[in-house]
């Protein structure tokens, strides 16, 4: 998404940083020549590979190559942005601390989706299944879902840059000295890095909705109280003055809110009367 993005705005691709996991079948020579590079998603005690990724981090630093790789290290799962990781972010620091780049910007994105196809995959994880390892079969079967049905929008917003001279002061300078301090230095960097990419991360009706429901610990809401809560949510997010993503039906997102409310359903017999599966109540208008 984020290649297509650049491209689109004519704008030099970056390298991006996946998991070896990926690199299956032909999907690892065609990745590669895309510019992806493929990293172990465990390093461990590994002095050597540690060195070697370091080292080559510092060198496409040093040659102005644009770098690209998921701050948090991994997806949550749940919606919820998890703490940055500062494996990568530690080496590109390392990189400019020894002077091969009198700045480096870390430019925050935040790519958002109306919804996912994975969701009821997520669902079983939840429940205590276990991650199927990725293959052709499950390259094809992701393929296959995109077709299945409108997923609606994916969101790419890129807020204000995090100059990372500003955080750690000049190339070997003080902070390149002092270990506890450069650490304190990164995860600051860090922290702001992933408050911007949530500053800039759309709210939508789906999400809003599924939010108020899972507060409620499994107690049922009636459609009359559930619309008071969303309403109290929206007077916070214009206070607060969240983004809120457009509806796909062009109702704007009260009316929207209150609609995807409406199609909440409920499963005839379960007990304690519990709220139990969302239906969108988006339509593409004619």
């Amino acid at each position: 998404m984020l290649t297509v993005a650049l491209q689109e705005n004519g704008l030099p691709r970056a390298h991006v940083f996946g998991g070896i996991n990926m690199a299956f079948g032909v999907m690892g020579p065609l990745l590669r020549r895309s510019g992806v590079i493929f990293i172990r998603r465990n390093i461990g005690d590994d002095r050597l590979y540690k060195y070697v990724l370091k080292e080559y981090v510092g060198y496409l630093v040093e040659k102005r190559f644009n770098l690209s790789w998921s701050i948090e290290g991994t997806r949550s799962r749940t919606g919820k942005m998890l703490p940055p990781k500062m494996g990568l972010m530690s080496y590109v620091a390392d990189a400019y601390l020894e002077g091969r780049s009198e700045d480096i910007l870390l430019q925050p994105i935040s790519i958002s989706f109306d919804q996912l196809h994975e969701i009821a995959e997520y669902a079983a994880y939840a429940r205590g299944a276990e991650k199927r390892p990725e293959g052709m079969g499950w390259l094809y079967n992701y393929i296959k879902a995109q077709g299945e049905r409108n997923y609606g929008k994916i969101y790419v917003r890129f807020p204000e840059a995090v100059s990372m001279r500003e955080y750690l002061g000049p190339p070997n300078g003080p902070i390149a000295q002092d270990q506890a301090a450069k650490r304190l230095a990164l995860q600051k960097m860090s922290f702001e890095v992933a408050w911007r990419i949530l500053r800039a991360t759309p709210v939508n009706a789906t999400g809003l909705v599924s939010a108020l429901l899972l507060a409620t610990h499994g107690v049922a809401l009636t459609l009359g109280q559930l619309h008071r809560t969303l309403q109290e949510s929206l007077d916070y997010l214009e206070r607060k003055h969240t983004p809120c993503r457009p509806a796909r039906c062009g109702c704007g997102p009260r009316r929207c809110a209150r609609g995807s409310g409406r199609a909440v359903q409920r499963t005839p017999g379960h007990p304690r009367g519990r709220w139990t599966r969302t239906r969108v109540a988006h339509r593409t208008r004619a």
